[in-house]
This record gives C-alpha cells, structure tokens and sequence, in this order.
C-alpha cells in the first residue's frame, strides 16, 4: 500500500513539475508584456541606473536563494539553486500556491523529504516577513513618523519572540494538526535555530537590497540621506502585499504605502514612476537567475558526462597518443 502511494505521488511530481514550468514561462511573459507596457509611459532612468537596480535586486533574490538552502539543509546550493529560481517565477502563476509547490517539488527532487521541505518552506516565509517587519519599522525614525509605523514596530517584536525553535515547533504542530498529519512529526521538521536566525539576517538582506533597487530608481546610484527611508518605505511595502493574501502580488497595495510614507517628499509622480519600473526590474533579474543557474547546472552536467582522454587497461591508465603526422 505504502509503495503504490509513492508511485502515485512520484507519477504526481512527474506531471506537475513540468506543467507548472509551462505555467511559469506563460505567466512570466505576461506579466513582462505587461510591465514593459506600463512603464512604456514613465520616463526611462540612465541606462546604468536601471543596470544596478537590476544588480541589487539579483543579489536580494540570490540571498533568498541560500536562505531556503540553509533551512532545507539538505542538497547543496548549487544543486538547488536552478529549480529555487523557477520557483520564483512560478508566483506570477495565479493561485498564490505555486511558488511554494514550485520549492517544495524541487527539494523533493534532490532528496529532501516532503515534510522537511515544506516546513522548510513556510519557516522561510516567517522569516522573511519578521525581517521585512524588521526592517520597515525603521521608518519610525523618520521625522515626523507616520502613526502607522508603530505598527510595524510591534510586529516586529512580536515576530522576533517566535524565531525561538520551540515556539516554531509549536506552530507547525498546530499546522500539522490542522492537515490531520502526525503533529508531533510535523514539529520535528523546524530547521536547527542557527540556520533559523541565519534565514532572519539573509532575508532581511534581501529585503534591504530589494528596498536599495527601487531607490536607485527613485533617487540615483548616488548615496544621499533619503536612502534609508526609501528602504524601510519599501520594506514597509512589501509586508503589506504580503498580508493582503488574496491580491495576486500585493497588487496596489504596495502602492499604496509608497505613496504614504514617500509621497509627501519625493511627490506621487516619482514615486508610482519608479514601482512601475522596479516591477520590470524584479522580473529582469528573476528571470536573469534562472537563465543563469540552469545554464550553470548543464554546463556541470555536460562535464560529468564529459569522457576522459585517458583509458584504464589492467588497472594502469594509458595516456591516449597523439597522432604523428
């Protein structure tokens, strides 16, 4: 019984991986169009501008990346790395599902454990959102502050109270009860609390170079004072379209904080300017890590395929003769 339900779930694995690869590549090419569309009518930064927006959003992605290599603790990070970035472009596939089925099938590919990788995953998102918190509560230092950022303030120390292992295997229990799984098997798959806090540090990095991107669109490559505030404005941002779950990506949501802790200062205008563009510019550089990463696992693969030039014979190796003449 237990080997036909994981022939069924392999036949499952085998099916789902490469139609949501398809999805991906029809969903990301959409929301391309249309983002290109969109800028189309907002005044294009210098060439080198959006050339390091692109280079700091693609580090922010890469950092995530080992962040889910981290808490996975499993196959090595180029390995994984390939099918992470798919995952990435998977979440532009409606249904806010796919990203994490997208992660959770790669893992499982590799060797990890469907259980490991999905609690792997959901502890990511909590880290993610508790660093962006985190980070985004900085605009309390702002002068004036927005009443709004005490908000954050409080949600970030409430979500730095949970990253303690025991109260994240008290949550997965829960949700392992609440999927009738095994709760006490559901709350041994917590990452080890190093690799935890590990993840808070690299997804607030993620979030501060994210933040960084869209102010080179909105103020220069040049360092000036605002930056900060820019950062945690967006930071702000992004845990905002992260709660507002049944918009796909936030939509208008982000927006609409931008405007609120950014408008007054640097006016509506540039402010919408620049999300639109850092809309093409997420998509350019997740799509950048992808290309790359999978064309890095061929090159790997080609080479152990690769036949050697020498040949064993009776346990000695001959060295192929070059041809005379």
């Amino acid at each position: 019984m237990a080997d036909a339900a994981a022939a069924a779930g392999g036949r499952v694995v085998r099916i789902l991986r490469p139609t949501l690869t398809v999805a991906a590549v029809i969903a990301v090419t959409w929301a391309l169009i249309d983002a290109v569309r969109e800028a189309g009518a907002v005044p294009l930064p210098r060439v080198t501008w959006l050339m390091a927006s692109v280079a700091l959003m693609l580090a922010g992605v890469l950092l995530a990346g080992v962040a889910w290599w981290r808490l996975l603790a499993g196959p090595s990070l180029r390995a994984l790395l390939p099918s992470f970035a798919q995952a990435q472009l998977a979440k532009y596939v409606p249904g806010a599902i796919w990203q994490g089925v997208g992660q959770v099938l790669g893992a499982e590919q590799l060797g990890s454990a469907r259980g490991r990788a999905s609690a792997a995953f959901l502890v990511q998102l909590w880290t993610q959102l508790v660093a962006a918190t985190c980070v985004g509560a900085l605009l309390v230092l702002d002068r004036p502050p927005p009443a709004w950022t005490w908000l954050l303030v409080l949600g970030a120390v409430a979500g730095l109270a949970t990253l303690a292992r025991g109260a994240l295997v008290r949550v997965l229990r829960v949700g392992g009860r609440l999927l009738r799984r095994d709760a006490a098997h559901a709350g041994r798959q917590a990452p080890a609390q190093r690799d935890v806090l590990l993840a808070v540090v690299l997804g607030g990095g993620t979030v501060v170079l994210g933040g960084w991107s869209y102010a080179v669109l909105l103020l220069g490559p040049r360092p000036q004072i605002e930056v900060w505030v820019v950062v945690a404005a967006f930071a702000a941002a992004w845990v905002a379209g992260f709660l507002i779950v049944p918009l796909p990506a936030g939509a208008g949501v982000r927006e609409f904080v931008l405007l609120a802790a950014l408008g007054a200062r640097f006016g509506a205008a540039a402010v919408l300017a620049a999300a639109v563009l850092h809309r093409v510019v997420t998509l350019v550089a997740e799509i950048l890590l992808a290309t790359w990463s999978r064309l890095a696992a061929a090159r790997d693969s080609a080479t152990e395929h690769r036949p050697q030039a020498d040949v064993e014979t009776d346990g000695s190796v001959v060295a192929a003769e070059e041809d005379e003449g």
